[in-house]
């Protein structure tokens, strides 16, 4: 028998899903477009030591927003789904 959150908790499953796919997209662009480079070889510098950003000009893969996206969309239906039809217009 079919509860009525199963869809709320399978939409809230794929967001997870699409979530962790997204860090995974995101690492990968970041570990091989920006670099970090600091003076001094400091990973955390103090306040006032100087460091700089380096960004090569690639644009940001498009797979990115639509992973964002995605995740956003099951959320919000998942919060949706819970919703009585009055509060949804």
């Amino acid at each position: 028998m079919e509860h009525p959150l199963d869809g709320a908790y399978l939409r809230l499953s794929r967001a997870e899903e699409h979530f962790g796919e997204l860090e995974t997209v995101i690492k990968a662009f970041m570990d091989k477009e920006y670099e970090l480079t600091l003076e001094n070889g400091r990973i955390n510098p103090e306040p006032g030591i100087p460091f700089t950003f380096v960004r090569p000009e690639s644009p940001i893969p498009p797979r990115i927003p639509l992973l964002v996206g995605e995740t956003i969309h099951n959320l919000r239906t998942r919060v949706f789904i819970n919703l009585p039809p009055q509060a949804q217009a």
